[in-house]
């Protein structure tokens, strides 16, 4: 099975080096430097870390619907809680109460969907 795997991980990262080439060559402008690559992953960090979560979700075969939300609604807490400016107390201040309000947001969703025996689209939609 780990055979198969790695092969298809193999198989996609060849795709992804012949489709940068291959567009790079078309392109006027060079699409490859360190620049660019840092700039993806910068901008790219915060989808990753919900699609990791969300992929712990799907494997245990449940859906959650409330992803989107409960990131602007703690977005919307850390703003408030920071106050007029983004200097050190807003690390300080709003980012753990930022944690502190997704933890239980989360925790609120994991009892009604474990304790309840809930289904998780119904428990995370609403």
């Amino acid at each position: 099975m780990a055979r198969i795997l790695l092969k298809r991980h193999l198989i996609l990262v060849a795709l992804l080096v012949g489709e940068v080439l291959l567009f790079n060559t078309i392109s006027r402008v060079p699409l490859v430097s360190v620049s660019d690559f840092v700039a993806i992953v910068t901008q790219s960090a915060p989808v990753l870390f919900l699609a990791f979560g969300m992929t712990l979700v799907l494997m245990t075969a449940g859906i959650d619907l409330s992803v989107g939300s409960m990131v602007a609604l703690i977005a919307c807490a850390m703003a408030s809680f920071g106050g007029e400016d983004a200097d050190s107390t807003f690390w300080i201040t709003a980012v753990p109460c930022g944690l502190l309000f997704a933890i239980v947001l989360g925790s609120l969703n994991g009892l009604l969907i474990a304790r309840f025996d809930m289904p998780p689209i119904i428990a995370t939609l609403g």
